[in-house]
């Protein structure tokens, strides 16, 4: 039987292209991809690779300008860190996702 553990893992900083985007618009014009934080396409990654990941978020109100509306804007409650958990037989596969350091951290479960 695998056991499941949950390791802490650092995501590179930065902003990285959003490759499921579409490419091209309604008449077959290219379109530039929208930028998204590295740390969110990692989630996405390594959701779609059946992986339990938790990336805690934070809703800010900030003005934009010279706009009198506040906008939300979400982002991560910890910086470049993701939690994710994973056995042994799909940790190879989770270090081997583009943006995440190989080297993750196990956390106990007096950490949690």
């Amino acid at each position: 039987m695998a056991t499941r553990n949950t390791y802490l893992g650092y995501v590179q900083s930065g902003t990285c292209r959003d490759d499921r985007a579409p490419k091209r618009d309604q008449d077959g014009n290219k379109i530039k991809q929208p930028k998204m934080l590295k740390q969110l396409w990692v989630e996405r990654e390594l959701e779609s690779m059946g992986i339990e990941v938790w990336v805690g978020r934070r809703i800010k109100f900030v003005r934009r300008g010279n706009n009198s509306y506040w906008d939300t804007v979400e982002e991560p409650l910890y910086p470049n860190y993701i939690f994710l958990t994973v056995d042994e037989y799909e940790f190879f596969d989770a270090i081997s996702v583009e943006h995440l350091a190989p080297t993750l951290i196990m956390l106990s479960r007096a950490d949690m």
